[in-house]
């Protein structure tokens, strides 16, 4: 299983000429029985209303995870990557529907929850408890246990100070 995680010290990240809040933080949740998981207050109140969401399944470390993209984030990643290959090439062709046809299409609740889709659930290997992590303009939810071992494993990110004048 693979973990992710950065720390943002900024309050707003430029995105597109607009500012957006960033997701931060580690919040650990648990699955309901039909596999819903509540995304975090912090989370919800940077999503906007009716918001789609786009997930895809990457790895870091041989540990394997969820990266949840806001519609806006998913469509800009993905048309950038569009824009660095050759879609009439055989690799250009191949890494645009790798990216697409690896995500999945994720609808928030009235309540506020995500179904985590069963193919996703079982690779990750979630039976009950997760962790979001935040990532900027995007969070990963991850299976709680790979999460905690891979971030145990890791060196606390240390940001240098601003050289002075």
């Amino acid at each position: 299983m693979s973990n992710i995680f950065f720390i943002f010290a900024a309050s707003i990240i430029p995105f597109f000429g607009k500012m957006l809040k960033p997701f931060v933080n580690r919040v650990n949740a648990k699955l309901d029985a039909k596999g819903r998981v509540v995304i975090p207050a912090n989370y919800r109140k940077i999503l906007a209303e009716n918001v789609t969401l786009y997930a895809r399944m990457e790895s870091l470390d041989n540990n394997v995870f969820l990266i949840v993209y806001p519609e806006e984030v998913w469509l800009a990643s993905y048309n950038e990557m569009c824009e660095r290959v050759d879609e009439f090439e055989d690799d250009g062709m191949a890494k645009q529907m790798q990216f697409s046809d690896e995500t999945v299409e994720l609808a928030i609740d009235k309540q506020g929850r995500l179904l985590l889709p069963k193919q996703q659930k079982e690779d990750l290997g979630i039976e009950n408890d997760v962790t979001f992590a935040g990532m900027g303009k995007m969070f990963a939810i991850w299976k709680k246990d790979t999460y905690e071992t891979f971030i145990s494993g890791r060196t606390r990110l240390k940001i240098p100070a601003k050289a002075k004048p």
